[in-house]
């Protein structure tokens, strides 16, 4: 048993490790470009990946995937630049995905612009289930 012991603890330090570094790799300042006409994101707790993504303006199919334990869902938001106290448009989004299922839901002509994507169950936005959707003009 000892000799089991010895062998566990480091492969738990390195699987620990490379969690660590694949979360930390999630952050990055750069968005996931798209290019096709649907996105794909998986709901978690309490995140979206990937958390921030540039589209081409248009049509967008998104599909997102519950990967998580608990009920999520996925809308677009837009937030009023020139009142921050105001509370943010809801343009959409998925309906409620439980565990292991995929929900979907179609923007026919999404505008170009910068957009917050959310979970509006309860309060997993304030936990840090959100993210950036950049809408760019076709083209670039």
């Amino acid at each position: 048993m000892p000799r089991a012991m010895s062998v566990r603890a480091p492969l738990l330090a390195v699987l620990a490790l490379a969690s660590a570094s694949a979360f930390a790799a999630c952050g990055e300042d750069d968005p996931v470009r798209i290019d096709g006409r649907e996105l794909q994101v998986e709901l978690d707790e309490f995140r979206i990946v990937p958390e921030d993504v540039s589209v081409g303006a248009g049509r967008l199919r998104i599909v997102a995937t519950n990967v998580g334990r608990l009920t999520h869902n996925l809308h677009v938001v837009k937030e009023d630049e020139e009142d921050r106290e105001a509370p943010p448009t809801d343009l959409g989004g998925t309906g409620t995905a439980q565990p292991g299922e995929t929900a979907t839901f179609t923007f026919e002509d999404l505008e170009p612009g910068d957009y917050r994507i959310v979970c509006t169950i309860t309060n997993h936005d304030d936990l840090g289930q959100y993210g950036e959707l950049t809408v760019r003009e076709e083209g670039e």
